[in-house]
Parts: structure tokens; C-alpha cells; sequence
């Protein structure tokens, strides 16, 4: 579509959110099918059946009066606030971003291309409209914050509707700040000091695993054999399917780093345990590594101890959970990855990504700031493989669906994710996963922790 035309469209659409926006309701489920096209020519916005009115605060309902956490909608027109953020006008300026997006490559039923701003230069789209769409793209704090605000950047600024007076509702008992979203802490130790960082994860759910190759059936009473319909993603294993949706009730946390040799070798001086081999690649804030996953597992009854909370190894669901942060594809950067992102052998690459840098040993944590995901944690990609608590079972028929350690299987293997420094892209994927035993110890492998949060 001519860009004059997508402007003129994003406009009247702005204005329908600007409207809305203004009445202290938020769509929710804006995408091209709920914009219809009246005889006149012009758009309007349909659907408002999961709509929510916000209030005070950002406190929000639906217009059926049912709770709006826990992600609604459609995912390829929201971003991953939706699964622990109260529902925001920031969230219909994201769908609206997308919406752009697709109009100015004709094309609305494919999700973003993960290099769509240089799809858009290509064809000569606007410089001044691709910065807003990136805008509403980007982090929620940086996005037009509503309709009105949109129109405005736009350069068609709309009158804003005044809100009504919010019905006074008694005040909600504040959540414990220790405990909010994505915040982060440590917990003191007993002999002094503090333990890692430690980032609350919160309560939501996903789809785990990652999508297979679909086949049909050609021919007379399907004896034509199969046609290939849709690729799978690339790099796929067996093993990372039947995907299913994975529910978490509450939150948890999850180490922001995985665990440091700083930090491991506390344990090992209070137990009289020997230390792990470095290589001769450093120590103090690289990544320990030569640990078993019994190893891991003594560091954490020792951390437990210190600080008189449980700390575990996170379950395969919960390690995918929180790579992902929201994202659905390969990894949590998007279609690809680059060495600039993540530590691997840059020597080989992953679908349209480039050839890049092979380090040849780990970084130290703190190091490479694009390899934080959105709910910052690092190195999630790369650098170290990390155990997780779950038996091995080569396929998800029978796998939780809450979050929890599958216990059962081959109880004589462990689980490792997240690929690292000597290892190709495809290795780092957010569903891929190996089995490896657990008392053997590896130059490439390390671990992240896990803990229950109280109610």
C-alpha cells in the first residue's frame, strides 16, 4: 500500500484508539480483521469484546467485569507485557505498530520479518514513519502512551476526550514491593554478605517446544502421498514436541546471571570442596563451569541454608519460560542471532544471520550488554549449557503443564539448555534441548538457579 494511503489509515485508526483512550478503555485485540471499512470508505474499530477499562493507577477490568491479567488476544499484535502487565493504551499502540508495518509491506497476515526496518527502506517507505513505527515498537515506556499521543507523532493531533470520574474503589492492599515483576534481589547470607541477583519471573503462560514441519495429504483418499504445507523451525529435534501451552499461577525467580566462580567458590570453601577448573580463562565473574549437575545441586542445598530459603535447579519449563520472555521465535532476539548478542562458535550461522566472531572460551556475565533478554536476564543464549532439574524424556507426550520438574523419565540423564561458547547457533535455540549425564563435569556447562517465592 502507497504510504500516503498508510498514514491516512494509521490516522483514522489513532483516532478510534484516541476516542477509546479517551474513555479509559483499552482494546486489546486490535488487528486488521476487528478494522472494518464502512460504505463511505472509512475504518472503524470493532470487537471491543475483551476491552478493559483502566483506572486509577492502572488498576483494570474487563468490560464483562473478569480479570485481565495472565495475556488475552492475539500474539502476533502484542508484546510481552501482556503476560504480567494490567492491560495500558501503550498495548493497542504496539498492535497499531505492527498493523503499520504489515500495510507498508502488503502483507497482513504474516508475523514481522526480523529485519522489517530494512524491508521498509528497500521499498523507500517513509524515514518519518518508520521511526514512529519503531517507536511504537520498542520498549512501552518510549511508545506513543495512547491514541491521542500517536496522532500527535503522526502529525495529526486529535482532541482528546475528557476521561470520566473513576467510581472511588477501596484501596488494594499494595503488593510487596520485594516481589513485583521483573524486580530483582538478593537474599542476605548467614556468614555475611549476599547471594546472586535473583529476578522475579512472573505468573503467565506460553507455548512450549517449537513448531513442526506440517504435511497434507494429496491425492485420492489422501494416496498421493504428503505435501509439505509449512516449515518447521529450523534446526528441530523431535524432542522439542508436542508443543503445549505451560500455565504458571504465581511467579518465581530466576538467577539473572547463571552462577559466577565468585559465588561457587563461597560454597567451596564452607564445604571443603575442591575448585573447579577455570582453563585459564579467569575466574571471579565468568561463569563456573566443570560443575556436575550434583555439583549444582550441593551449591544450592548450601545456598539454601545460607539464606533459609529453598534454591533448585529451574524446571525445563521454566528455564524456556523465561528465555523466551514473551517471544515465540528461535530466540529471544528473534529469527536469528549474532555473536554480538551471544557468545558461540561464530563460525557457523542460523537462518539469515551472518558469520561473526568465535571467542573460543566464556565471557564474564557482566559482559555483552544485547545479550539481556526483556526481562533481564543475560546470557540465556550461549556462553554456558545449563542444567535444569528434570529427568530426560526424548519427547513432551505426558510433560506438566504447570511449570513443574518432570520427575519422571530416564532418571539417569539431566537436561541442558541454552547451548554455549563452542557451540553453533542452532544450538542456542530457546526450545532446544540435550541430555547429558549428570556427574560428568565440562568446560562448557554451568548453571543458573531457581527459587519458590512465598505468597
Amino acid at each position: 500500500m502507497p504510504a500516503d494511503q498508510v498514514r491516512e489509515a494509521l490516522a483514522q485508526i489513532g483516532a478510534g484508539l484516541a476516542f477509546a483512550h479517551g474513555l479509559g478503555i483499552v482494546h486489546r485485540d486490535l488487528k486488521p480483521a476487528n478494522v472494518l471499512v464502512s460504505e463511505e470508505g472509512t475504518l472503524k474499530l470493532a470487537d471491543f469484546g475483551i476491552g478493559a477499562l483502566v483506572g486509577p493507577e492502572g488498576t483494570a477490568q474487563t468490560l464483562t467485569g473478569h480479570s485481565t491479567l495472565g495475556g488475552s488476544g492475539t500474539p502476533v499484535y502484542q508484546d510481552e507485557r501482556r503476560l504480567f502487565a494490567p492491560p495500558a493504551p501503550v498495548d493497542d499502540v504496539y498492535a497499531l505498530g505492527v498493523i503499520g508495518v504489515q500495510l507498508l509491506l502488503g502483507d497482513l497476515h504474516r508475523r514481522l520479518p526480523y529485519d522489517w526496518p530494512e524491508d521498509l527502506a528497500e521499498i523507500g517507505a517513509p524515514e518519518d514513519l518508520v521511526a514512529l513505527l519503531r517507536k511504537c515498537l520498542g520498549r512501552a515506556e518510549r511508545r506513543p502512551q495512547d491514541g491521542a499521543a500517536f496522532l500527535e507523532d503522526l502529525g495529526q493531533p486529535a482532541r482528546r476526550t475528557p476521561a470520566p470520574e473513576p467510581t472511588p474503589k477501596p484501596a488494594a492492599a499494595p503488593l510487596k514491593p520485594r516481589w513485583e515483576p521483573l524486580s530483582r534481589f538478593r537474599d542476605p547470607l548467614r556468614s555475611g554478605g549476599q547471594g546472586p541477583e535473583m529476578v522475579v519471573i512472573p505468573a503467565g503462560r506460553f507455548v512450549m517446544g517449537s513448531a513442526a514441519p506440517q504435511y497434507e495429504n494429496t491425492g485420492l483418499f489422501g494416496l498421493g502421498g504428503k505435501k509439505l504445507i509449512a516449515e518447521g523451525e529450523e534446526g528441530r529435534g523431535d524432542d522439542e514436541g508436542p508443543r503445549r501451552e505451560v500455565r504458571f499461577a504465581r511467579s518465581f525467580a530466576l538467577g539473572r546471571n547463571v552462577v559466577t566462580f565468585a559465588e561457587y567458590e563461597a560454597y567451596c570453601k564452607a564445604a571443603g570442596t575442591e575448585k573447579p577448573d577455570d582453563a585459564g580463562w579467569g575466574r571471579g565473574r565468568r561463569p563456573v563451569i566443570k560443575v556436575s549437575c550434583e555439583d549444582a545441586a550441593g551449591y544450592c542445598a548450601w545456598l539454601s541454608a545460607e539464606t533459609g530459603v529453598e534454591y533448585r535447579l529451574p524446571s525445563e519449563a521454566e528455564w524456556e519460560y523465561a528465555c523466551r520472555a514473551g517471544t515465540e521465535t528461535p530466540f529471544f532476539f528473534g529469527e536469528t542471532i549474532s555473536t554480538d548478542q551471544a557468545n558461540y562458535n561464530g563460525n557457523f550461522t542460523y537462518g539469515p544471520g551472518v558469520e561473526g566472531e568465535y571467542r573460543e572460551r566464556t565471557v564474564p556475565v557482566d559482559e555483552m550488554p544485547l545479550a539481556e533478554n526483556a526481562w533481564g536476564l543475560r546470557h540465556l543464549h550461549g556462553n554456558v549449557w545449563e542444567w535444569c532439574a528434570d529427568a530426560w524424556n526424548a519427547s513432551y507426550e505426558g510433560a506438566p503443564c504447570d511449570g513443574s520438574v518432570w520427575q519422571t523419565g530416564d532418571t539417569s540423564l539431566a537436561v541442558l539448555r541454552g547451548g554455549s561458547w563452542n557451540y553453533s547457533p542452532g544450538w542456542l535455540r530457546s526450545a532446544n534441548r540435550v541430555r547429558y549425564w549428570p556427574d560428568v563435569r565440562n568446560y562448557n556447562v554451568g548453571f543458573r538457579l531457581a527459587r519458590t517465592l512465598p505468597d
